[in-house]
């Protein structure tokens, strides 16, 4: 599971990061190392509890999130970049070249999207392209599939789904 923590808009790209939960086998030639929890006891001054500390390597993925009480379904594939900043401690990678529903989609537009159909974190990131897998599922569900909510400069108060759940 990981949240949005950083966008690069000239390479078009989202840190996607957690604090050190995802599967050993993501990580770069570097692997990952054990340190002090990135988030707990961080208001106390007291560090404890162990976390994973690694980057991705490139890759293709799978996002998803099921919300809505299982109506709606959120089908993303994007891949994983080498970027110069490795972003925050934890677990983590720069994620580009993202595709909703396999339609191209443009960084403001995705994060738009996400703002404002209510998706702020704990996507479900796999390893390779399911997005086929994932839209057939949504149709033997009757799955609402997410539709792009093009970016604006103004707040949006809509709940944007797929027209056509099928």
């Amino acid at each position: 599971l990981l949240d949005m923590a950083a966008f690069d808009p000239e390479n078009h790209a989202m840190l996607l990061w957690h604090c050190g939960v995802s599967p050993r086998h993501f990580a770069n030639q570097d692997g990952i190392k054990w340190v002090d929890h990135t988030t707990i006891g961080r208001k106390s001054g007291v560090k404890y509890g162990v976390a994973g500390d690694l980057v991705f390597a490139p890759q293709q993925t799978s996002v998803t999130y099921v919300s809505n009480s299982g109506d709606d379904l959120l089908v993303l594939d994007a891949n994983i970049v080498e970027r110069p900043s490795k972003g925050f401690d934890g677990t983590r990678g720069w994620f580009s070249e993202f595709r909703l529903n396999q339609e191209p989609i443009g960084l403001w537009d995705l994060v738009n999207t996400l703002t404002v159909t209510g998706h702020p974190h704990h996507y479900a990131v796999g390893q390779g392209d399911v997005s086929s897998e994932l839209l057939e599922f949504a149709a033997w569900k009757g799955m609402r599939r997410l539709s792009k909510v093009p970016y604006t400069d103004y707040v949006q108060l809509v709940t944007y789904r797929h027209p056509d759940p099928r």
